[in-house]
């Protein structure tokens, strides 16, 4: 897959274990995981599906946050689940379309093991700075990062994602280091963000979106062909000079 096509790629979609009857006749719960922690983007869409679903079927639908090894958890745990179409995941692009080539004893093959439902959504990726950061564009920020040598780091939603690589090709971008510290998911990096733990995040848009119309975080740059629609005035990446083909 190219690098393009990886990054457009980012976003949720909804996954069942292999020939599972959707919504079979139990009258149980139907439960939703998600490898990553709540607080994020795409633990808000889960809850979000979970709350219509449960209109349309009549059935309870419970969201869990089975968070670790970077959302492999919760792919694995339904995959063993049972093949009634009670247990479903939404998960991000990555463990299904990247994990294959960079784990070399995955315990889930994704084209035998689900059955793609539906795309939910499709999501940019940003690079954001803490209030503590004294920049205000990737300009600022690069020379911040080469001031500051070795100690700048990065958080994203888990080793091994979309936005661990994407911050490795930043920094070669702007000739900079930066240290990548893996999270369970997108939002705890944001709040580490904010207490000034990190000295960046790679996360989806959605992870610090809240904070940046706040004032309490700055995304300085997103990736995408084009802005963001979601927050004006906001570079691309390709527009501060990094280019991700």
């Amino acid at each position: 897959m190219q690098r393009r096509t990886l990054l457009k790629a980012a976003g949720g979609s909804l996954l069942a274990p292999t020939a599972s009857p959707l919504f079979a006749q139990n009258q149980g719960p139907v439960r939703i995981l998600i490898g990553f922690a709540a607080g994020g983007g795409l633990d808000a869409c889960a809850r979000l599906v979970a709350e219509q679903l449960k209109e349309a079927i009549g059935r309870p639908v419970v969201v869990e946050n089975k968070t670790g090894a970077s959302g492999r958890l919760a792919v694995e745990a339904v995959k063993l689940a049972p093949p009634d179409g009670d247990t479903l995941l939404i998960a991000p692009q990555g463990p299904m379309t990247l994990f294959p080539f960079i784990y070399k004893s995955l315990r889930f093959d994704p084209d035998k093991d689900f059955t793609p439902v539906t795309g939910l959504i499709t999501s940019d990726f940003c690079l954001a700075v803490g209030p503590q950061a004294p920049v205000s564009d990737m300009t600022g920020f690069k020379q911040w990062a080469k001031d500051a040598g070795d100690k700048v780091t990065y958080g994203s939603p888990g080793a091994g994602t979309i936005p661990h690589f994407l911050g490795v090709q930043i920094a070669r971008g702007l000739g900079i280091t930066m240290t990548h510290i893996p999270y369970r998911g997108g939002g705890p990096a944001v709040l580490d963000l904010l207490g000034g733990t990190l000295s960046a995040v790679v996360t989806p848009i959605a992870d610090p979106l809240e904070m940046h119309k706040a004032g309490k975080v700055k995304i300085l740059a997103t990736t995408g062909a084009a802005r963001s629609k979601l927050i004006d005035g906001i570079p691309t990446l390709k527009e501060s000079g990094i280019d991700l083909d």
